[in-house]
């Protein structure tokens, strides 16, 4: 999304609210095929000129689904992330190769990427359906949360054989 900034670009202190609810087809490929995002994205900020750096403030929240880590059972989660960030000119930034400065350039600011990279930071490495998740057997496959396996875990890491028979004596 682009944010037409001509109104607060050369007036300090100016601000411009944003609003923004819209389902971002980028974010689909970006965050892997773990996660998929069905719903929109929603955004509520107000972007200020500060001595020329517009700093972005608000608020976003969304909702993904990703399988169980532990049972892959499909599990819905939400997002809802404070943002802060700053733009600053591309004309004014000294180290052009800086990927962690978000830049613009004339009168327009890309929004797009400053919400795509805060979703992503802070999406779960893992995602558990339950806290008491069993999973599923590495044996047998069943789920063990719906039932028991009938599959035998009596075998001994050889390196750990000797131990065995330790107090037997």
């Amino acid at each position: 999304m682009k944010v037409n900034i001509s109104d607060i670009v050369k007036t300090d202190g100016a601000s411009l609210d944003i609003n923004y609810n819209e389902v971002m087809d980028d974010l689909k490929t970006i965050a892997g095929n773990e996660f998929t995002f069905e719903n929109p994205v929603r955004f509520e900020g107000k972007l200020v000129n500060i001595s020329g750096v517009m700093k972005l403030d608000g608020r976003l929240s969304t909702e993904y689904s990703v399988k169980c880590y532990r049972c892959l059972k499909e599990v819905t989660g939400k997002l809802d992330i404070g943002i802060k960030e700053s733009f600053v000119d591309v004309e004014k930034v000294e180290d052009k190769t800086d990927i962690e400065t978000y830049t613009y350039e004339g009168y327009y600011i890309e929004v797009d990427k400053v919400l795509i990279d805060n979703i992503v930071l802070n999406l779960p490495m893992k995602q558990v359906c339950e806290a008491e998740c069993k999973g599923i057997c590495p044996k047998c496959g069943i789920d063990l949360n719906s039932g028991e396996c009938e599959c035998i875990e009596d075998e001994i890491n050889p390196r750990m054989a000797v131990l065995k028979d330790f107090f037997k004596s």
